[in-house]
């Protein structure tokens, strides 16, 4: 009945399911009415879903300016390990806001209050944008704590693969200094 009123021009949980089954590449489910093989249709239908899901992810990332380093160093839609890896609460709180660009450094002050971006510079050096990458491995106001708590490997090369290779590092000891450091 409810596949005769979608035929008819009417909108029910029908009409949104043909649609979806179309838009995803499962138009011949439809056109069929029958599905060989349920369990592989489904796992390939969530599949399909999720790969969508992350495309769009993605997409999105990639259009604002805003997560410029995030998408460098954030390449899977995966949860990430600091999160398991930092057990006191205000250093996976400090990591979380500096991956996500909720933070106090120009970068993200200037954009609160329409500041141009070439103009969010480092109150400690002169004509330097104050981003993430820069006070992380470029700043000298912080070399003391650069020397305490991140590895030579990382604060001796200062390039901006550098620097998301150590915000996608999974050891341990990189992620829980890089959490103090913050």
């Amino acid at each position: 009945m409810l596949m005769h009123y979608d035929r008819l021009g009417y909108t029910n949980w029908v009409t949104y399911l043909r649609t979806n089954l179309y838009e995803n590449g499962f138009g011949y489910i439809w056109e069929s009415q029958y599905v060989p093989n349920h369990h592989l249709f489904l796992s390939e239908y969530i599949q399909r879903l999720k790969d969508q899901y992350i495309q769009n992810w993605r997409t999105s990332c990639l259009d604002k300016s805003k997560l410029k380093h995030y998408v460098g160093f954030k390449q899977d839609f995966i949860t990430e390990k600091y999160l398991f890896v930092i057990d006191i609460a205000k250093f996976r709180a400090c990591m979380v806001n500096f991956r996500s660009s909720a933070h106090c450094l120009m970068i993200e002050k200037g954009r609160h209050h329409s500041i141009s971006s070439e103009f969010r510079t480092c109150p400690y050096c002169e004509g330097c944008i104050e981003d993430e990458f820069h006070f992380i491995l470029v700043c000298p106001l912080y070399n003391n704590l650069r020397d305490k708590y991140i590895s030579d490997t990382y604060a001796k090369h200062q390039s901006v693969d550098t620097f998301y290779r150590l915000m996608s590092s999974i050891d341990t000891d990189n992620i829980r200094n890089l959490a103090m450091y913050i």
